[in-house]
């Protein structure tokens, strides 16, 4: 089922239809302004702030879920995902790393497990590891259940990395697309005003020398091709 976005004040505010069980990636100019649009479409909502009110990580978590049945087993079990140690949960919060803190509002996220995720910079201040790590996990949720993410950057290759479809916001326009069809077409680039993703110029450079590359937002699957054509 489609996911309608009713008077959002973009594209002559018409309703905006995106596919449902997909990740979609915002980008443009004004991405962020969409994003707190959503927050009055009852979606939950993880922004680049952390606002969190308790001393120490239990908690903070205890304090917004303490209805939760069996939550120190999901506690748990996420941090077993997440692979953080289950001695984080007694970390106070102001010795927390800017890496810890954003982990700790997508295990609460996690916790919160919510029909419709909205992301401001999914990757914000993880290393390697986490991107990796936070990346597979949204894409099992995404394979999985019948849940919807949003995500909104403008670095162009970490939405390129995790996104099935990408909603381009210039003003008051928008476009829909697969990511692979928007930036492999120079018109949407040029009238957006888009970065390319490194992973999309390679295979760019390879065409230029006939060497005939298929659209991939996989390096592994990549490397595949590159052996297979070289």
């Amino acid at each position: 089922m489609a996911i309608v976005l009713k008077n959002v004040k973009i594209n002559n505010n018409q309703n905006i239809v995106l596919d449902s069980n997909e990740i979609i990636g915002v980008m443009g100019k004004d991405y962020e302004k969409f994003l707190k649009l959503l927050k009055n479409n009852n979606m939950y909502y993880l922004d680049k702030e952390n606002n969190f009110n308790k001393e120490n990580v239990y908690d903070e978590i205890k304090e917004k879920f303490s209805d939760k049945k069996d939550l120190d087993d999901i506690i748990k079990m996420l941090l077993k995902e997440l692979d953080l140690d289950n001695s984080f949960v007694n970390k106070q919060i102001k010795d927390l790393s800017h890496s810890e803190k954003r982990l700790l509002c997508y295990l609460m996220l996690f916790i919160k497990n919510p029909s419709i995720i909205v992301i401001d910079e999914v990757f914000l201040y993880l290393d390697y590891h986490y991107k990796k790590k936070i990346k597979y996990l949204l894409k099992e949720i995404i394979k999985n259940t019948d849940k919807t993410i949003i995500i909104g950057s403008n670095r162009v290759d970490d939405i390129y990395s995790i996104c099935d479809k990408l909603l381009i916001i210039k003003h008051d326009k928008c476009y829909y697309n697969n990511p692979s069809d928007i930036f492999s077409n120079l018109n949407i680039i040029n009238e957006y005003g888009l970065d390319v993703p490194e992973i999309i110029s390679f295979v760019n450079i390879a065409k230029e020398k006939r060497v005939n590359l298929n659209y991939t937002n996989d390096i592994r699957d990549l490397i595949k091709e590159v052996y297979k054509n070289v």
